[in-house]
């Protein structure tokens, strides 16, 4: 008859080096939340510019320490995901300013009538935008009972043949 041997739980120095080297969990977190906060309120005017740029440089002392505690491998993935965040968060501001702008100058003009009223016969000011919706509603529609047919039976041809 075999026995089964079971194996031989690891050892605490290997149990230990899986754990250690590694910033505390909530750390990195917190500081880019606080940095975010300096960044928000800097932009919209809340606080003094320059500690919107204290800010961001408190978001960099995160890969700074996380280099200093955990290696250079992990340090390098907080640094390009800072980078690849900032290069998003920068490409937003452009996006909101245009919502800004939008939003601003088009809510005082949306009203009951704007969304229930054709422009058939309207000339010059007034009208509103019923005739689009419908068209645009009918458009898809006529899409949607011509596309649907044909990829429910593409996909069951592709299944049973």
């Amino acid at each position: 008859m075999t026995t089964t041997l079971s194996p031989a739980p690891p050892s605490g120095d290997l149990a230990d080096s899986l754990r250690t080297h590694a910033l505390p969990t909530a750390a990195p977190r917190v500081i880019h939340a606080a940095a975010l906060l300096l960044v928000l309120a800097g932009i919209f005017g809340l606080v003094d510019l320059r500690l919107a740029f204290v800010g961001y440089a408190l978001a960099w002392i995160v890969p700074i320490w996380s280099w200093l505690v955990e290696g250079r491998r992990k340090a390098t993935d907080r640094l390009v995901t800072l980078l690849v965040t900032s290069a998003f968060g920068l490409a937003l501001i452009p996006l909101g300013s245009i919502m800004w702008s939008v939003l601003e100058r088009g809510l005082p003009v949306l009203s009951s009538e704007f969304f229930t009223y054709s422009m058939r016969n309207v000339v010059g000011e007034g009208g509103g935008i019923y005739h689009a919706i419908v068209g645009t509603l009918l458009i898809t529609a006529a899409a949607t009972v011509i596309s649907v047919p044909i990829g429910l039976f593409t996909a069951i041809y592709l299944i049973e043949y």
